[in-house]
């Protein structure tokens, strides 16, 4: 009887899961982090559907018309109070499943598969949601139909001309152009003009629209950044109740215009400094903010190649602007709904200060306070150009981040 077969034994330990066996402690922690994971989407998730998809779906949505101002209705005084804190403080709760989320893909990493899988079910929450915390949607749409359907300059145009139209009663601000640019108008004619007078049929064209960007997005982010940081990187845009209120669930623009920013950064990574320039001006033509990505570029072509690689940047970036915006062009008017916007009052720091120190608000004051603000800007830009390398994709992305955060606490 044979009690030891050397060529079995051999053969045995020669084995590969043998001779590359996986750690235990590996396994457990990769089905960990997963379980992790699923526990923090459904922390997102719920109380998001909750709260903007369980009582009023897409699919039963309706628009309703602005709110009239009238001093003799009736309020519902602390009840309403308590009612609005709530709905606040509810819409906070996704944040920390969120941020346990971020620390945790900071640590490990979990499946591909399952994360992506993961992202759409989130995404479908915004995409599900009736645009009707704000009336964002119809306020593009309208403005689409003064060209679509009255033939007037989209970019000059104002509703309350058309009273009539249908769907003049669901916009904030009639009397008021909105600025935005030549690529935003030329995006959203199809979906006016597809749409006729079907509120369902713009609803459906908008979020089509803003479903692609953050797509877009999202693939800009994960092809920008190295592999052990893309799957937070990820989760941090594409998980944001933020994102998914304001992006998929609102429909609002600023997904297109970060569709840019990110192309820029991707594009620069890449050391395709033009193909980055005409992704940030095409961006900059739906909404000018995103010019302030500008510099840090231009910082980045001039350490390394200085005029000879800027001045085509520029050339190339000028070029596009003027033949975008030539269709729609009526002398420097034009422009006149961007400066309004930049220049009035709103939910800003320069409003603050100027009622601050002039309750009236008047417009003296109000001019003075943007002009110390626009030098603290200056000053501000400045020093982070200065002080911050541009070389990586991160590097880029991350001095862009805080020239835009500078911007719209001091310009906007």
């Amino acid at each position: 009887m044979k009690l030891f077969d050397g060529r079995a034994a051999r053969a045995e330990l020669t084995r590969p899961d043998l001779a590359n066996p996986q750690p235990r402690s590996a396994v457990t922690t990769g089905a960990t982090a997963a379980i992790r994971l699923v526990v923090a989407w459904i922390g997102v998730s719920l109380p998001l559907f909750s709260m903007l998809v369980a009582p009023l779906p897409i699919w039963s949505g309706q628009p309703t018309p602005r709110p009239v101002m009238d001093d003799s209705a009736p309020t519902l005084g602390w009840l309403g109070a308590l009612v609005t804190v709530g709905f606040v403080l509810f819409l906070c709760l996704p944040f920390q499943p969120y941020r346990l989320a971020l620390a945790m893909l900071g640590r490990v990493r979990v499946s591909t598969r399952l994360l992506v899988a993961l992202t759409v079910l989130v995404a479908a929450i915004g995409v599900l949601t009736y645009p009707r915390f704000g009336s964002d949607i119809f306020d593009y749409a309208a403005y689409e139909r003064l060209w679509v359907v009255y033939g007037e300059n989209p970019l000059l145009g104002v509703v309350a001309s058309h009273p009539g139209d249908w769907i003049a009663p669901f916009v904030n601000v009639p009397d008021r152009t909105p600025a935005y640019g030549p690529v935003w108008a030329l995006l959203t004619w199809p979906i006016a003009r597809l749409a006729g007078d079907s509120a369902a049929g713009i609803v459906a064209g908008y979020k089509v629209l803003s479903l692609l960007a953050y797509a877009a997005c999202c693939w800009l982010i994960w092809a920008s950044v190295d592999p052990a940081r893309r799957q937070r990187a990820l989760v941090l845009f594409a998980w944001s109740p933020l994102v998914i209120f304001e992006a998929l669930g609102k429909v609002h623009n600023d997904s297109l215009m970060a569709v840019g920013m990110l192309a820029m950064v991707w594009l620069a990574s890449r050391r395709q400094a033009l193909g980055g320039m005409l992704g940030l001006v095409t961006g900059a033509l739906v909404k000018a903010t995103a010019l302030v990505a500008a510099p840090p570029l231009a910082m980045r072509v001039w350490r390394q190649s200085g005029w000879r690689g800027l001045a085509p940047l520029v050339l190339a970036g000028s070029l596009v602007i003027a033949l975008v915006y030539i269709p729609f062009w009526a002398g420097l008017q034009t422009f006149a709904p961007i400066w309004h916007q930049t220049a009035g009052l709103g939910w800003s720091l320069a409003t603050i200060l100027t009622v601050a120190v002039s309750p009236q608000g008047n417009d003296a004051m109000a001019t003075v306070v943007r002009s110390v603000l626009a030098v603290a800007w200056a000053g501000v830009a400045l020093l982070i150009l200065r002080s911050r390398r541009v070389e990586t994709a991160t590097e880029l992305a991350a001095a862009t981040g805080w020239l835009l955060i500078a911007t719209l606490l001091l310009l906007t």
